[in-house]
């Protein structure tokens, strides 16, 4: 198990979010959630948060692009980088596992080359 200490900004209510994503994927995850205030006028656009995580290092960077595929403007810091090569290779492990498409697959594949 390795440690990560990731960093999210981006609306409060997705630390939680990163948070769950990880733990569904066995990361221990430690963190303080933003307290969210109900008020329209007063409520936060953006937060800092910091979340500790504990986990398998592939778990938690598959973890880490399923958040940011679902949310691709929130940016999170601190995570496990992963060549291209194993990239493309997580992205064809997901498609085989039924957890996303042809289409996200050609897409998501289309976006990893292009960062080359």
């Amino acid at each position: 198990m390795d440690t990560f200490l990731l960093t999210l900004t981006g609306p409060p209510r997705l630390a939680s979010a990163l948070a769950q994503m990880l733990k569904d994927d066995g990361a221990h995850v430690r963190y303080s959630p933003p307290v969210e205030r109900r008020s329209v006028v007063d409520a936060a656009q953006e937060v800092v948060v910091q979340l500790t995580v504990n986990g398998v290092t592939a778990s938690v960077a598959a973890a880490i692009y399923r958040f940011r595929s679902r949310w691709p403007g929130v940016n999170v810091a601190g995570g496990p980088e992963h060549s291209i090569v194993e990239r493309l290779q997580e992205l064809q492990d997901l498609h085989d596992d039924g957890v996303i498409s042809d289409a996200e697959l050609a897409e998501h594949r289309s976006r990893v080359i292009g960062e080359v």
